[in-house]
């Protein structure tokens, strides 16, 4: 379900040496097949309407309209996952199914700014958020991390970030 609606998931984290790879075969074959089935759990583990896992680096100007079922899964989000990165000038309209985690821009973050969000939370249990699930303090770099976000709730105003305004 974390993939329906894809067309790709690639795995680019490969250990790439042809002349090695035929020198040590099973190690490159063990190595590069354990990273595809790592990486394709982090994607099931990790929905986001335009990103699951951002472990570094930008998202912006996105726009997410569709519906997000990861009822599974933990860390939803309607532009991302699970982000340790930037998120900036995005917006999601779109109803989120998700296990706990969930927020209208991310599952969880540690900077998002002059985002927005209307969207609809369903069947979480724990950290949910209009704009974030939780917010990873451990992570942050900035002063403020959390500016300019608006959210307009559907049925429910879960707060800005689990459960807060």
């Amino acid at each position: 379900k974390a993939c329906a609606g894809v067309d790709y998931v690639l795995n680019q984290a490969a250990w790439g040496s042809v002349p090695r790879s035929i020198e040590m075969p099973l190690f490159y074959c063990a190595n590069n097949i354990t990273g595809t089935l790592n990486m394709l759990e982090a994607a099931r583990q990790n929905g986001g309407g335009i990103v699951g896992w951002l472990s570094m680096g930008l998202v912006r100007d996105c726009f997410n309209t569709g519906y997000l079922d990861s009822a599974n899964a933990d860390y939803v989000g309607g532009i991302v996952g699970r982000s340790m990165g930037y998120i900036r000038n995005c917006n999601s309209k779109c109803e989120i199914l998700g296990k706990s985690y969930m927020g209208g821009i991310a599952g969880s973050g540690t900077t998002v700014t002059d985002c927005r969000s209307m969207v609809q939370l369903k069947s979480g249990t724990e950290r949910m958020g209009n704009i974030l699930g939780i917010l990873e303090d451990n992570y942050r770099e900035e002063e403020n991390p959390i500016q300019n976000n608006y959210y307009l709730f559907i049925e429910k105003d879960f707060g800005g970030i689990d459960g807060f305004v």
